[in-house]
This record gives structure tokens, sequence and C-alpha cells, in this order.
């Protein structure tokens, strides 16, 4: 049973595909997933964190540990892979961007939950790749991994880009004339996304980094970046007789620089899942590391919600629902988007105002 792709799990699909609600589905068993998707559609915030309560206390019941160990296996191949065949691509910025994005995090057992599932099923897609190259022509097999690398490197930019909103918002970080153009991008749906340069002006002056000479995968100069922008936008295709990337005004990419770039977003990925979860992917705890997180995560999640039950917050929890239901979600979620802008925008009491 796909659960994917089952119309009787609307919230748990909304959540999934469009907020980013962090349950990769393969570690969990169907019961879950069910009882989970009934607590979500009361709309009731107390509802929500008893499920989750008992989630956190019963979680060696509902876990697949096949499911974990499966993940794992997966991740752990594809990181020995790159390794022995390529090393380690990661510049000394591009760890210390993860290190910055992940500490922002009360509890990064969340970007975990939020980075495996999507990089469990792209990983999913690169294998079968692998396995099948004797089957499948070049062109069909290059143009299938650029497929992945985009879709990889969307991933990576709409977590980072949700990340960095959060922590402005949260932190009510001032809106000063670097932050402002990040945080009123428009963003029109859940999956929306500031742009990749953006992204990377505001992390640097987050850091107190200069974007100018700091050399992450989102950089100007960043090659990742520059095959992420002219695939997306059609500019790049395999040419099969010269055996070579080329770009509509003529540039030639050999295959193994581009993928020298398609590992790079990969291990950035992957050290992403190492750091949230403080050790190695291949580490023989891992799995207990997991299941551990996991419960401790699920049991925050649940006192977080008895928070915003006794706040009175429910009935906003409930309309949201009630827009889901409708196919309204996301124009929900950018009326209240809105609404903080505005919010944001009013000067504030002088023994209040964190702004300059």
């Amino acid at each position: 049973m796909n659960l994917m792709h089952e119309e009787n799990l609307p919230m748990i699909n909304y959540f999934l595909r469009n907020e980013g609600f962090t349950i990769p589905k393969p570690i969990f068993k169907q019961e879950f997933l069910i009882g989970l998707e009934k607590a979500i559609s009361v709309g009731n915030f107390a509802i929500l964190a008893k499920f989750l309560r008992k989630t956190a206390d019963d979680f060696e019941e509902i876990c697949n540990e096949a499911g974990i160990r499966s993940l794992v296996k997966r991740i752990s191949a594809q990181k020995k892979d790159l390794e022995k065949l390529h090393g380690c691509f990661l510049t000394s910025d591009d760890l210390s961007a993860l290190q910055f994005i992940v500490g922002l995090s009360s509890n990064p057992m969340g970007d975990f939950l939020e980075v495996s599932g999507p990089l469990y099923y792209l990983s999913e897609i690169a294998s079968e790749l692998e396995k099948n190259t004797e089957n499948i022509s070049e062109i069909i097999l290059i143009s299938s991994i650029l497929w992945v690398y985009v879709n990889s490197f969307e991933l990576t930019l709409h977590f980072i880009d949700r990340k960095l909103i959060n922590h402005i918002e949260d932190k009510k970080i001032p809106l000063n004339r670097n932050i402002k153009p990040f945080y009123n991008v428009e963003r029109k749906s859940s999956l929306s996304h500031a742009s990749a340069e953006r992204i990377h002006h505001t992390l640097c002056n987050l850091m107190g980094a200069d974007p100018n000479k700091f050399d992450s995968i989102l950089s100007h100069s960043s090659k990742t970046k520059g095959f992420r922008n002219k695939v997306s936008h059609s500019n790049l295709f395999f040419d099969s007789q010269k055996r070579a990337i080329v770009t509509l005004s003529g540039e030639e990419c050999s295959i193994s620089e581009f993928l020298k770039e398609y590992y790079r977003i990969n291990a950035f990925l992957i050290k992403w899942l190492e750091l949230s979860i403080g050790c190695n992917i291949d580490d023989p705890e891992v799995t207990e590391k997991i299941t551990t997180g996991l419960k401790e995560y699920y049991s925050i999640y649940s006192t977080r919600y008895i928070k915003h039950s006794r706040a009175g917050l429910t009935p906003h929890f409930y309309n949201f629902v009630v827009s889901i239901r409708k196919g309204k979600g996301d124009e929900y979620l950018m009326k209240q988007r809105i609404k903080r802008k505005i919010l944001r925008k009013r000067p504030l009491p002088k023994r209040h105002c964190w702004r300059k």
C-alpha cells in the first residue's frame, strides 16, 4: 500500500507536500500515519498533543525499525560511494554554513526528519539509475541525473530558506538592508523560496561572513549553483555526439565536471543529516540515536502544542485544517504571512523596540 498516493490521508499529504511536516513515511507503521491523520483532521491542538505524547512514549511500537535501517543503509551506501570514488567535495565554508544552519534548531532532529525523506527518495532514483546503466541510453541516464540534481538543489534552497525565515521571525532579527529583501520575498506557495543569491547573502549576513569571499554551494562563483540555474532555465542539455553537456550559447562542460557538482550537493545533504543526529550515518549506533532523537522530538512538539492550546490558538489551527480540506491551505498561510509582515512594519514601543 503506497501511502504517498493515498487520497484518504489529505492532511498528511498536504503537510508532506507543502509544509515539510517531518514524517518520512518509510520509518513509520501504517497505524501511526492513520492515527496522525485523524489527530490533525480534528483541528484541535490538545488532541494532536496527546497523540504525539503517546507516539513519544510508545515509539518502539509505532516505528518501523526495518524502515529506519533501510533509510540508513541507503544513505550510508551513497556516502561510501561518494568518498570512495571522489573524496570530499565540501569546502570549509560549506561545513561552516551547515553547522550554523543546524545550530538554529532547538532540536536538530527536526532537520534529520525534514532532509532524510527527500534524500531517501532521490537516492533511490540515483541507485536505480546506477543499477541499470547498461540498459539505459546515455542520453536518458545523464538527463535523469540532471533532473535529480536540480531537485536536490531546489530542496536545499527550500530547506535553508525556511530555516532562515523562521529564525528571523522567531528571534525578531532587525530588518536591515541586507535582511529585508530576503524577508519580503513573496512566497506564493509553501514551496516558494528566495533566490539562491538572496539566500546566500542573508546566510552570510547572519553568520557575519563576507558574501563575496564565502565559498559555499550558494555563492556567486559556485559551479553547483551555476549548473542548477542553467538546467532550471532549460539552457543546459546533453549532447550525445560530443558526449558533453552544452548550453544554448555553445558553452561545453564535460560529464565528469558536472558530476563533481552533482556529488557535492549530495554530500552537502548527507553532512546536514549527520550533523542533525550528531554522528556519522555509518556509525554503528546511528539507528539507536535516531530512535532516541525521534522520541525526544515528538515529546517536544507535544509540549509545544499543549502550550498553543492553552494560549487559545486552537481556532487558528482549526481554520487552517478547514482551509486544507477546501484546497485553500496555501491561501490561508499566505494571508497569515502577510499579517505578520504588516505587524513587523508597525513601530513598536521604545522599551520593546528591536529595530534601530
